[in-house]
């Protein structure tokens, strides 16, 4: 809220400050094309002329010829010019003369100039030095993890009895949405068929009128920076009306949004908990025998039942966000495409740099799945079922002296945990190397495409 206060304190004192240089005047043009602005006292006019004045005054924003004239101290207009061509069609540099827009001036080409150099010192000192310790840091740091590479992980690839995890990109997709679905057939075909499709239903409602209010924000946005363009008190004002309604709108969605999916996530995980254990409790001596199939069958219940409600919901619902907003931004770009340029070859661009990015990020991170499932099975698994097991057979510890046998159990169990640990370490590191370089691109990627078009004026500050 106080960001927002900020924020909108900030947007109150810049625009009264393009606003308040509003002046009452008449524009006269004269037959040989010469434009003029006086500066009429209001004792002297007839009534229509008051009254016209005053309406001037209260509902008229100054167009943007004479907003160049009163910073320009009354300067003329140029003869070949109207009352209704723009501030942008003849803005004026420092000698006082008319050029086009986009057109390079000695000013301009100084400030590329200056530009350049800013970040000499960045680019030829810091940069240089931030890479070389980068790679000192490489090759000295592994001296210090501490860690036994040569020990031998439980395997995940279905052989000898293992557990198979499929990290292909169908595993990850169309077959983890398949078992995924058994499970919450459980739960939509018991406790859920009726309260639950009335949660998830309400719960779609909201995803797509949330994606309703983005819109509004984004073409609000657009509104709100052509004001800088276009100076006017009255669409200053109307604007912080709309952006009022706009956050109220927001925050009573985002509020009883998050409350519904609380109360739909509860409820499923109640269901599936009681289902688990009515099969777990009366057959627990079974289960038990059966070996190492059925290993950490509490852990399961307490742990997975949770995870798997909660992360179904955000990767369902991540889906459900990422079509929707793929078809809104595609809209949006084809309105707000310049002339000049094609609307398919904007939405080809985002399309190509999203399956790219993806087709990267999966190659890079095809060992997160065994990795994360490495973790609950030696960390969340067989190290807290070995120190229950100590805990359990105390006495029996006590009494033959084998302290230091099972401390050396426990710590060659927690040596398998570092060496996972390090792998997904150094994983997360590679991940974050990609995405920390290729997501910013987007922003600069576009900017760089439709900059043109604006420095030329052929879109406003807004689109």
């Amino acid at each position: 809220m106080r960001r927002s206060c900020v924020t909108l304190g900030i947007w109150i004192i810049q625009s009264g400050c393009f606003c308040c240089s509003a002046q009452p005047r008449w524009l006269e043009v004269h037959a040989d094309g010469e434009a003029t602005v006086e500066f009429p006292s209001v004792s002297g006019l007839t009534s229509p002329d008051r009254q016209r004045l005053i309406s001037d005054e209260e509902g008229a924003s100054l167009d943007q010829e004479n907003a160049v004239l009163l910073r320009r101290e009354l300067r003329p207009l140029p003869a070949n010019s109207s009352v209704g061509t723009s501030m942008e069609e003849h803005a004026e540099d420092h000698n006082g003369t008319a050029k086009p827009k986009g057109q390079d001036t000695e000013d301009t080409l100084r400030a590329a100039q200056v530009e350049m150099n800013a970040m000499w010192t960045l680019a030829h000192v810091g940069f240089p030095m931030a890479v070389m310790l980068a790679m000192l840091f490489e090759v000295f740091h592994w001296r210090w993890s501490e860690v036994d590479w040569s020990l031998q992980l439980p395997r995940s690839d279905g052989l000898e009895g293992s557990e198979k995890v499929d990290n292909s990109f169908s595993g990850i997709t169309v077959n983890l949405a398949l078992r995924a679905s058994q499970l919450a057939r459980i739960y939509f075909a018991g406790a859920g068929r009726v309260k639950g499709i009335v949660y998830l239903s309400t719960l779609v409602a909201i995803q797509f009128f949330d994606r309703y209010l983005e819109y509004m924000t984004i073409d609000f946005a657009q509104r709100y920076w052509n004001l800088y363009q276009q100076p006017s008190l009255p669409l200053f004002f109307a604007l912080i009306r709309n952006w009022f309604v706009l956050h109220s709108a927001h925050a009573i969605v985002g509020v009883y949004g998050s409350y519904v999916e609380s109360m739909f996530l509860l409820h499923c995980r109640d269901h599936l908990t009681r289902y688990f254990q009515a099969i777990w409790i009366p057959n627990v001596y079974v289960f038990t025998m059966k070996g190492r199939r059925f290993d950490n069958p509490d852990q399961r219940i307490q742990d997975d039942v949770k995870g798997y409600v909660h992360t179904t919901y955000s990767v369902t619902f991540g889906v459900l966000k990422a079509v929707s907003g793929l078809a809104m931004y595609s809209y949006i770009l084809t309105t707000a495409t310049p002339e000049s340029m094609r609307a398919s070859s904007l939405i080809g661009i985002v399309v190509v740099y999203s399956a790219l990015g993806s087709f990267l990020m999966h190659r890079l991170g095809s060992d997160m799945p065994h990795i994360h499932f490495l973790f609950d099975r030696l960390d969340d698994g067989d190290f807290r079922a070995e120190l229950r097991r100590v805990h359990d057979q105390s006495e029996t510890v006590a009494s033959i002296g084998s302290q230091n046998a099972e401390l050396a159990r426990l710590q060659h169990h927690f040596e398998k945990i570092k060496l996972n640990e390090w792998k997904e370490m150094i994983l997360d590191k590679k991940l974050a190397l990609f995405n920390n370089w290729y997501s910013p691109l987007r922003d600069i990627m576009f900017l760089g495409i439709l900059a043109p078009s604006f420095i030329s004026g052929e879109i406003s500050l807004g689109h």
